[in-house]
């Protein structure tokens, strides 16, 4: 059985996102559920997917001037 580079990204997801609807975390700022699923080794596109399966909506803070 192998364990596809597809199948990891899928799992990191997977993992990502159970994270994310945890009660202990999921009140928790999306800058830092961020960085901890970074320093978990999870990249910004598959960090980017985790959020957006579990409904996050990040503010966008724009400089516009």
């Amino acid at each position: 059985n192998k364990f596809t580079a597809h199948s990891y990204v899928i799992f990191q997801v997977l993992v990502a996102l159970d994270f994310l609807k945890n009660p202990a975390v999921e009140h928790s700022s999306a800058k830092i559920q961020r960085q901890f699923l970074a320093s978990k080794g999870l990249s910004n596109q598959e960090i980017d997917v985790a959020f957006q399966q579990a409904g996050i909506v990040e503010q966008v803070t724009s400089c516009d001037s």
